[in-house]
C-alpha cells in the first residue's frame, strides 16, 4: 500500500499484523520508554523514550496500521504541557516512477505489493517518521475510528480530562505534515512548475 510525502515519490506503508508497541514509565526519572515489538520474530522493530514525564497524569496510545500515537504531560521547569509523539513505519523501497509502478501493480508485475508468501522471521526494518506536536487539551484516552469497509479516512479520537470527545483527521497529526518552511518551499516549486509551462503555447 503505497502513500506519498509531500506530493513526490511514493512508499510503501511498513504493514505487519504481527507487530505490537508496549510503553514502560520510570517515575523516579520521569522517563517514558515506548517499544514497538514483533511478536513472531521477537525483534524490536523502533523505540524511543521521551523525557521530564509527567507520572501523576494519564498516559495512553494507540498503535494501528503503520502509525503508533503517544499521549502524554511533559514538564519543562514551571511549565506543563500535553503532548502528541507521532511515529509512522514505512520500507525503505521508494517509487520514483508512478506510472510504472501503477502498471506492474495492476498488471501483476509488482512483486512487493501482491506477493503471498510472507514471514517476519526474515523483514527488513521500517523507516520510520517520528514528530511531537503541543496540544491545548489534556488526554485521558486515545482511540482511532475505523469503519466497516474502510471507506473513510480514519481519526484520533481523544477523551480529555473533561470528559470531552475530540476527534482529529490524520493529515493533521501525521508524521508527514509539512512544517510551514517546507510548505513555503513546496508552494514555490508548484509556482515555478506552472511559470515554466506558461511559457509554452499550446493549440
Amino acid at each position: 500500500m503505497p502513500t506519498s510525502f509531500a506530493g513526490e515519490n511514493l512508499i510503501y506503508k511498513y504493514l505487519d499484523a504481527n507487530l505490537f508497541a508496549i510503553s514502560t514509565l520510570n517515575e523516579a526519572l520521569g522517563k517514558l520508554s515506548v517499544h514497538v515489538i514483533n511478536g513472531v520474530s521477537g525483534k524490536v522493530v523502533y523505540k524511543f523514550a521521551e523525557s521530564d514525564i509527567d507520572a501523576l497524569a494519564p498516559v495512553d496510545m494507540v498503535f494501528t496500521e503503520n502509525f503508533l500515537v503517544v499521549a502524554f504531560r511533559r514538564i519543562t521547569g514551571e511549565i506543563s504541557t500535553q503532548e502528541l509523539s507521532v511515529a509512522e513505519l514505512y520500507h525503505s523501497r521508494m517509487e520514483q516512477d508512478t506510472l510504472t509502478m501503477l502498471k506492474d501493480h495492476y498488471l501483476g508485475a509488482d512483486s512487493a505489493g501482491s506477493m503471498t508468501d510472507f514471514t517476519s522471521l526474515h523483514h527488513d526494518m521500517p523507516v520510520v517518521s517520528h514528530v511531537s506536536y503541543t496540544i491545548t487539551q489534556d488526554i485521558k484516552r486515545l482511540s482511532m475510528s475505523q469503519t466497516a469497509s474502510h471507506v473513510t479516512a480514519k481519526l484520533l479520537v481523544m477523551l480529555t480530562d473533561r470528559d470531552q470527545v475530540y476527534s482529529i483527521q490524520h493529515a493533521v497529526f501525521s508524521a508527514r505534515r509539512q512544517t510551514k518552511t517546507e510548505a513555503e518551499l513546496q508552494k514555490e516549486k508548484e509556482e515555478e512548475t506552472l511559470t515554466n509551462f506558461g511559457k509554452y503555447n499550446i493549440t
